[in-house]
């Protein structure tokens, strides 16, 4: 009777442990998938910055090059265009009357 109940409480502890390594192994694998997809994420944004800053100098280029040769009595730089947040648009300023009153 006593073995009975020593081998009930260990099969019971060894299922428990059971669970529960495989919910740390679970967790672990979660772990490395968020890890991986933080590392694409934050590769993706460097590629990204990096992009922006090629044509950001190359735009800066251009726009020396054109001074440079309109202070030669050359061609007027061109106007750079400027962007506008598409929020910025839709959101009316607080002086100005909504079309509703």
């Amino acid at each position: 009777m006593a073995n009975d109940v020593t081998d009930t409480v260990v099969d019971k502890f060894q299922d428990a442990r059971r669970r529960v390594e495989e919910q740390i192994d679970s967790a672990r694998q979660a772990i490395d998938m968020k890890k991986e997809q933080v590392q694409r994420a934050m590769e993706a944004g460097r590629a990204a910055a990096q992009q922006a800053r090629e044509e950001l100098e190359r735009r800066i280029a251009d726009t020396k090059a054109a001074y440079q040769t309109a202070g030669d009595g050359g061609i007027v730089p061109p106007a750079i265009p400027t962007r506008r947040p598409a929020t910025a648009a839709a959101v009316p300023l607080g002086d100005e009357e909504s079309e509703e009153t």
